[in-house]
């Protein structure tokens, strides 16, 4: 596995879940809401909280492998 096929992945996976105009998140047990996709080895997560402010979570595992993680807050505050 290289970062070339896990930037590849990610591109794809963000393009099939939140980017897309035909996916929608599931809802969480805890509040939040999750998107999922899967492409070979590879599984993508995103779970998220709030909706014009939001904070969240990516994560990518290969071959059941945690390998990639990142942490966003975003939104627009004047809108609350």
């Amino acid at each position: 596995m290289s970062n070339q096929n896990l930037v590849k992945f990610l591109q794809n996976a963000k393009r099939k879940t939140f980017a897309s105009l035909i996916s929608f998140s599931r809802s969480t047990s805890d509040g939040g809401k999750e998107y999922t996709y899967q492409e070979g080895d590879f599984v993508y997560k995103d779970k998220y909280f709030g909706s014009v402010v939001d904070t969240g979570q990516e994560l990518v595992w290969h071959q059941d492998k945690l390998i990639w993680s990142m942490a966003y807050r975003g939104g627009d505050e004047r809108r609350i």
